[in-house]
């Protein structure tokens, strides 16, 4: 039996349902190990038996799609012949010598589904969206249950955030969010199901720190972007956000006994960088140091302006290497 492989393929034949995957993901139900009579016939393209039926479903812009498949054998048989009649024609207008060409052949493709008879009944259709629905327990919110299992259960909560129906994280990689994909995801559903949509703007009106160690708790966030938010979303002119770069300038015009040794910034070099700065400018020690650290950048420098000083250190390091 031909299987559909596109959403073009033979239109008529598809139907779909209201399912966004936060509720039901066919790439993780359906290849569980529970269920043995699904195959993915093509990327994203399920093909399986559901009373008796043949069905093909995917996914795509919430809505669950599928068909259902002719079953007699007669009708199967007839498109059949009919395909290759087509094939024949085409074929033998060619010579010999010549090869079929590629549209030949996606023409070939395109004409399986040309004469499959498709009878589709209103009372058809309904039915057979219940049996989806029953199938999947369609009924059921999973978002629902999940937050019923998360609140009795801990462990299950910590699970859920690594194991969702909900392909955001996929989403955001293909957007090139990278490894952060998955910290945006997981820190946006907690936001949603544990603090609620007006909690972000609510740490505005709390001290720096209180609102710096709330940040800190979602998944993947350290101190770095936990300032980032204060500064920049907060109003928390004090915070100090510490990067790499701003590491460097510390040691190089400020502190240059900070860290010594370190490849990387620990978390006493960053609170100490921090702390320095709050101190050298006062409350509004965010602001200076997006000042100080777009100074620095080379985008930002006159062409003639004059190189950073070298500092002793890497003075050593250069006549060393000479």
């Amino acid at each position: 039996m031909r299987h559909l492989t596109s959403l073009s393929a033979c239109p008529a034949l598809w139907r779909s349902l209201p399912c966004p995957s936060s509720e039901l993901r066919l790439d993780f139900v359906l290849p569980g190990g529970q269920s043995f009579r699904w195959r993915e016939s093509s990327p994203g393209f399920w093909t399986g038996v559901v009373h008796e039926r043949v069905w093909t479903l995917t996914q795509k812009d919430d809505h669950l799609w599928y068909a259902v498949y002719p079953n007699t054998e007669e009708e199967e048989g007839k498109s059949n012949k009919e395909t290759q009649k087509k094939a024949t024609k085409r074929k033998l207008k060619k010579t010999t010598s010549e090869a079929i060409n590629t549209e030949d052949l996606k023409q070939e493709k395109e004409d399986d589904w040309t004469n499959v008879p498709i009878h589709i009944d209103s009372k058809d259709c309904k039915k057979d969206g219940e049996t989806l629905e029953d199938y999947f327990q369609l009924h059921l919110r999973l978002q629902d249950l999940y937050k019923q299992w998360g609140e009795s259960d801990s462990n299950f909560q910590k699970v859920a955030r690594e194991f969702s129906a909900d392909d955001t994280e996929t989403k955001l990689r293909n957007l090139g969010f990278g490894y952060r994909a998955k910290f945006v995801s997981q820190s946006a559903r907690t936001i949603l199901h544990e603090h609620g949509l007006d909690w972000l703007g609510s740490l505005r009106h709390v001290p720096y720190e209180e609102a710096k160690k709330a940040l800190c708790d979602l998944p993947g966030v350290g101190a770095k972007i936990a300032d980032c938010v204060c500064l920049m979303a907060l109003d928390k002119p004090e915070a100090v956000p510490v990067d790499t770069h701003v590491w460097q300038i510390a040691k190089r015009d400020y502190l240059p006994q900070l860290g010594q040794g370190n490849k990387s910034i620990t978390e006493r070099v960053y609170r100490e960088i921090g702390d320095y700065f709050r101190n050298l400018w006062g409350p509004y020690a965010g602001w200076a140091q997006g000042v100080l650290f777009c100074s620095d950048l080379k985008k930002f420098q006159s062409p003639d302006k004059p190189p950073k000083a070298k500092t002793k250190n890497k003075l050593k390091e250069e006549n060393s290497m000479a």
